[in-house]
């Protein structure tokens, strides 16, 4: 039986997917296979996932047109057969080798869903830290899937991203929860989902991924309408599965989080003409006096919005 099947997207990464890929190997876990999804890249990323296919039969190379992160996630998904699934960036590494091993009995002991890990953020060799976690928020382990994401919003961590995470596969294929193609920030589309369908999420205390910051890569890129715009849509879309919501009190966490993250991409893409079903969730989920001002204004005019905030990050940094 394979126990994790490990799916890497691959484009435009030839300097780094050795590095990625050599990581993974080094992973003591027995019984897992790679899944490469050469998403189209122009450059020799393909032919090195091919050769190292062929010197290591755990690996299994996709080829397809480019469409995107999301949709070579979602091809791997089609092909992998693991009990558990995860996802790794090809241009980041793993950098503790007992991880997956380590996560994989930590949820056959508790019986989770999940198994949420920590990570390195990588700026360079000289500025590197680790994630953040508040683990007097998370010092439970395991925890129910409303709670561990009402613990996430209380501590101002949603922990979006999927390489985070090893995931039981039928919780995605029971569920028919796949990555919505065609957008930005699609981990802040996809979590939120999985976690309300977890019965049980672990904690797993290791900081053992790095992400690595390039200047060049989708995350660095020069701001653009389209980022902003897909970041409202994403929350306007989360806001119809508020009703599954069991827990009270994460029903409040959550929809001031979709308006605040609505109201900040609104001002920090400088995105006019929001429509008005939009400005309306914004609205009526912004519980604290602040952000109801806020959305209030939003409604009035943007233009508006902009110019006050401007003017009150005048004042504040002087």
């Amino acid at each position: 039986m394979v126990k994790l099947s490990i799916i890497v997207p691959v484009y435009k990464v030839e300097s780094y997917i050795e590095k990625c890929i050599n990581s993974i190997l080094k992973q003591t876990i027995n019984n897992f296979e790679i899944i490469l999804v050469d998403d189209g890249s122009p450059d020799k990323s393909g032919e090195i996932c091919d050769r190292y296919a062929k010197m290591d039969s755990r690996i299994r190379v996709i080829h397809k047109e480019n469409g995107g992160l999301s949709s070579a996630r979602n091809e791997g998904l089609k092909y992998c057969i693991g009990e558990y699934v995860t996802f790794v960036d090809s241009d980041d590494y793993l950098c503790y080798d007992k991880a997956y091993e380590e996560m994989y009995d930590l949820s056959k002991k508790e019986g989770s869903d999940i198994v949420s890990g920590n990570c390195i953020w990588y700026y360079s060799d000289n500025n590197n830290c680790p994630m953040d976690r508040n683990m007097e928020v998370f010092k439970r382990s395991p925890m129910i899937g409303e709670e561990f994401f009402l613990a996430s919003l209380k501590s101002d961590r949603t922990y979006a991203p999927v390489w985070l995470n090893i995931y039981r596969r039928s919780l995605l294929t029971e569920n028919n929860i796949i990555f919505k193609e065609g957008i930005h920030h699609e981990d802040e589309e996809f979590t939120p989902r999985i976690i309300l369908k977890a019965n049980l999420i672990s904690i797993y205390n290791k900081e053992f991924y790095v992400y690595v910051q390039r200047e060049n890569s989708i995350t660095n890129t020069k701001l653009n309408k389209k980022n902003g715009l897909d970041m409202i849509n994403i929350c306007y879309d989360l806001n119809s599965i508020i009703s599954e919501i069991k827990n009270r009190k994460l029903k409040i966490y959550f929809k001031e989080y979709l308006a605040f993250m609505s109201i900040k991409s609104i001002y920090k893409y400088k995105i006019i003409g929001v429509k008005k079903e939009i400005k309306k969730m914004i609205f009526k989920n912004s519980k604290s006096f602040k952000l109801k001002i806020k959305s209030l204004i939003i409604i009035l005019n943007e233009n508006y919005y902009f110019e006050i905030e401007e003017l009150i990050n005048r004042f504040k940094y002087k």
